[in-house]
C-alpha cells in the first residue's frame, strides 16, 4: 500500500513548512518527507513509541455495488440496514483490547488487568442491486452499541468470503463508518468498571478510606466474577500494580472470597 505525505499533513493538521523548521534542529535526519513527518508527529503530538499507522483508512472515492464486491480490497458501500443479525462480546484488556486468558491475564501486556467487555455486531445491509451482505462492526466502532436499524449508511471495509456447512458466507468487515446525521455511533467502549476509579484518601478522613475500600472491593469482585477462580499470585501483582490502599487479604474478606490450594499446591481465589 502506498501513502502520500500530503495525507499525513491533512490527517494530523500539520504543514511542510513547520516540519522543515523542526528538521533543522535535528542532526543527521534522513532526507525523506514521510519519515520526517512521522518523526515530527510522534514528537509534537505526544504519540511516543509503539505502533504507528502510516496509512490510516483510505476512503475510496467511488461507491461499489454490493453485488460487485470483491475480497481483499478496501471498498465503499452505501445501503439500507433493516435489522441487526447478531451481536457477540468478549472480555478483553482495557489497554490493548486483547482477549484475556482464563485467569484474567492479558497475553500482550503480560499482567492481570481489570476486565472490560468489548462487543462485535453484525448488521444486514442491502442496496438497490437487490443483494445483501452481512456488515461486521468491530469493538472500536461498536462502542456501547450501534443505532443503525432502518437507516441508510455509508461504510468502508473489505469483503471476506468463507464457507460454512457447504454454503458461501459473505461478510463485509467494516473499517470505518462515515459520518451521517442519520446514524448514531457511540464513541466509548462498553465497560462495566468505568465508575470504579480509586482516588487517594484525604489525611485523617475515615469516610474517604471507607469509600476507597468499597471501590477497590468492587474491582476485585468484578475480576472474580469473570475469572473464578483466579491465581492469588496474579491478584497480588494486580493489587500492587494498581497501588491499592486496602490490603489484599482485607479485600478478599470483604468480597467473601475463599483461598484454596489446587492439586499443584497453587493458591486459587474464588467467590
Amino acid at each position: 500500500m502506498k501513502t502520500d505525505v500530503e495525507d499525513l499533513y491533512k490527517r494530523y493538521g500539520i504543514t511542510a513548512a513547520e516540519i522543515q523548521e523542526w528538521a533543522k534542529t535535528k542532526a543527521n535526519i534522513v532526507n525523506n518527507p514521510i519519515i520526517q513527518a512521522i518523526m515530527y508527529i510522534r514528537e509534537s503530538k505526544g504519540i511516543g513509541t509503539g505502533d504507528f499507522n502510516v496509512f490510516g483508512i483510505s476512503v475510496p472515492e467511488s461507491t461499489t455495488s454490493i453485488k460487485y464486491l470483491v475480497p481483499d480490497k478496501m471498498l465503499k458501500i452505501k445501503g439500507f440496514i433493516p435489522a441487526r443479525s447478531r451481536s457477540n462480546s468478549y472480555i478483553g484488556c482495557p489497554q490493548c483490547k486483547k482477549k484475556l486468558d482464563e485467569d484474567g491475564m492479558c497475553p500482550k501486556c503480560n499482567e492481570i488487568v481489570t476486565p472490560t467487555e468489548y462487543m462485535f455486531e453484525d448488521w444486514i445491509v442491502g442496496d438497490d442491486s437487490g443483494e445483501i451482505v452481512t456488515a461486521s462492526f468491530p469493538p472500536n466502532i461498536v462502542g456501547s452499541g450501534l443505532d443503525l436499524e432502518n437507516k441508510y449508511v455509508t461504510l468502508v471495509g473489505m469483503l471476506e468470503i468463507s464457507e460454512y456447512n457447504g454454503r458461501e458466507q459473505r461478510r463485509f468487515n467494516v473499517k470505518k463508518i462515515l459520518t451521517d446525521d442519520k446514524v448514531s455511533v457511540p464513541e466509548k467502549p462498553k465497560s462495566g468498571f468505568a465508575d470504579s476509579k480509586v482516588t487517594a484518601p484525604l489525611p485523617g478522613s475515615a469516610g474517604d478510606v471507607t469509600l476507597i475500600k468499597e471501590n477497590e472491593s468492587k474491582q476485585l469482585r468484578s475480576i472474580l466474577k469473570v475469572f473464578n477462580p483466579s491465581m492469588k499470585s496474579n491478584l497480588e501483582n494486580w493489587h500492587k500494580k494498581n497501588k491499592f490502599v486496602t490490603p489484599l487479604e482485607e479485600l478478599l474478606v470483604a468480597v467473601g472470597a475463599k483461598v484454596v490450594k489446587d492439586s499443584s499446591g497453587i493458591d486459587q481465589v474464588s467467590i
